[in-house]
């Protein structure tokens, strides 16, 4: 019976099945009504989106973006004695170590060509109270506690000395950053990481893109004073950059504003001082060697620029006097970078950051940036003639930024003329103008320049004559500086 049943139930649920689609004919219809409207959606979207390009194409100079390159043209290193552990040396890497090149002064093994003690003999000196110290010396001011911990290993050690900065990573970048950071103290007090409560110096040193180059070839170096102590505190600092161009310890230096290269002694206060310097390994504008540029104004605002600069031979000890080599105070005996007692020229630049009084929870941020700079150079046919073209700044929409060019054995009355693409403005700096005549030497003529608020790249051209010379820039929306 029970077998009789279930037989009998099989055919009538099939039967039922046979109206059961009926029931769901209004959900399929309501279906294909979402599915019409979705593409409807999309179609129209795509339209409109193919009508607003048409309308509004993007510039092709915007369009035309090249990947960037994040090879690191230059190396960051320091110095690994005692004493000296938080000064740096800049070089520019070789395929092997005797085919490096350097931006500051180091040894050179006479056998393998290999460099060494990188900077030793540049330095900066914290004035505290009218009091100068050498930044990481032992016993001058003490390491933070956060230092201590990076070289757990050796804290007794790290706490006379300091050791090596810390290398950190800043967001966005592709190489490291190195960090130290000193105490200048007489407070009993401590914050919670155990640091004494008073004056704290950081010196923070990356290295970041050119932004006329848009490669990792320039060096920033930034310097953070706090005062976290209950007291004010009157403090300034210097730095001494002993410049070493390639295999040139005592080039001239090309100063913008200026008709003539800087080969004796200069000092630039204020608003006198430019927005670069700049030295080439060699006198030929076609083959110029390692091209150094050195930043004094960051286009970011929060950094205060040097308010003194001095060009002048690096004080070795066999000058005398305040010239103590790589233990110079605040102030050397500033002389000629050609003085004779050297026995051959030998440059460097001195930065000063005004004596300024900082409160209790005050900080200020100061710095520059140095490493490679670009020059686009051509000579005329059957002539000596020759003509070469640099930018530095920041290349942003608005910014101000300088154009100069490098003429070598121009024709006395020869006239110069900048050609800037529509929308630029020149601030400063006549065109055109007659171009110095200087024998033997090449000279500098310069402009300073108002970019337009755009986006992009364009092309300046400088032309004397028949002789042109060309080079493109990119504006963007921030400076690799910023």
């Amino acid at each position: 019976m029970l077998d009789e049943e279930l037989v009998a139930s099989v055919p009538l649920r099939r039967r039922q099945s046979d109206t059961d689609w009926l029931h769901l004919l209004p959900l399929a219809v309501l279906l294909l009504l979402l599915a019409g409207l979705v593409l409807v959606d999309l179609f129209g979207a795509s339209a409109s989106s193919q009508a607003s390009t048409d309308k509004a194409p993007l510039p092709d100079n915007i369009q035309r973006q090249e990947p960037l390159d994040d090879t690191a043209y230059l190396s960051i290193r320091f110095n690994p004695n005692q004493g000296y552990r938080q000064r740096l040396g800049i070089l520019i890497p070789g395929k092997t170590r005797g085919e490096e090149k350097a931006l500051t002064y180091m040894d050179r093994d006479e056998k393998t060509g290999a460099l060494s003690n990188p900077g030793r003999t540049s330095n900066l000196v914290v004035r505290y109270d009218g009091k100068d110290y050498l930044f990481g010396r032992r016993g001058q001011g003490q390491p933070s506690i956060k230092h201590v911990r990076a070289h757990a290993a050796r804290k007794a050690q790290a706490l006379e000395d300091g050791y090596m900065p810390i290398s950190i990573t800043s967001p966005g970048e592709k190489h490291p950053a190195y960090q130290s950071i000193f105490i200048y103290s007489e407070e009993r007090e401590k914050d919670p990481e155990g640091d004494p409560l008073g004056i704290r110096v950081t010196q923070e040193v990356s290295l970041r893109r050119s932004d006329v180059s848009r490669k990792y070839e320039v060096v920033l170096l930034r310097f953070i004073i706090e005062n976290t102590g209950s007291k004010p505190h009157k403090i300034g600092l210097r730095y001494m950059l002993d410049t070493f161009i390639g295999t040139n310890d005592g080039v001239p230096f090309l100063v913008p504003g200026q008709d003539k290269l800087i080969q004796d002694k200069a000092e630039f206060r204020g608003d006198d001082i430019p927005q670069f310097i700049q030295a080439l390994e060699k006198p030929d504008l076609n083959s110029p060697g390692v091209v150094a540029h050195l930043i004094l104004r960051l286009p970011d605002e929060r950094y205060e620029h040097p308010e003194r600069v001095v060009l002048a031979a690096w004080p070795d000890s066999k000058l005398g006097g305040r010239c103590k080599g790589p233990d110079t105070g605040w102030e050397p005996d500033f002389v000629s970078m050609n003085d004779p007692r050297l026995g051959r020229g030998d440059s460097a630049v001195f930065l000063y950051w005004a004596e300024k009084e900082v409160l209790p929870g005050q900080k200020r941020e100061m710095g520059f940036a140095y490493g490679l700079g670009q020059l686009a150079a051509s000579t005329a046919v059957g002539g000596k003639t020759q003509l070469a073209l640099t930018v530095s700044g920041a290349l942003r929409r608005r910014s101000v930024f300088t154009v100069t060019a490098y003429v070598a054995n121009a024709e006395r009355g020869q006239q110069i003329v900048l050609h800037l693409p529509e929308g630029f403005q020149v601030l400063h700096g006549a065109s055109p103008r007659p171009v110095p005549v200087s024998p033997n030497r090449y000279v500098p003529v310069s402009w300073r320049v108002q970019a337009p608020d755009k986006l992009g790249e364009f092309e300046i051209v400088v032309q004397m004559g028949a002789l042109k010379q060309s080079q493109k820039i990119r504006l963007a929306e921030r400076s690799f500086l910023d």
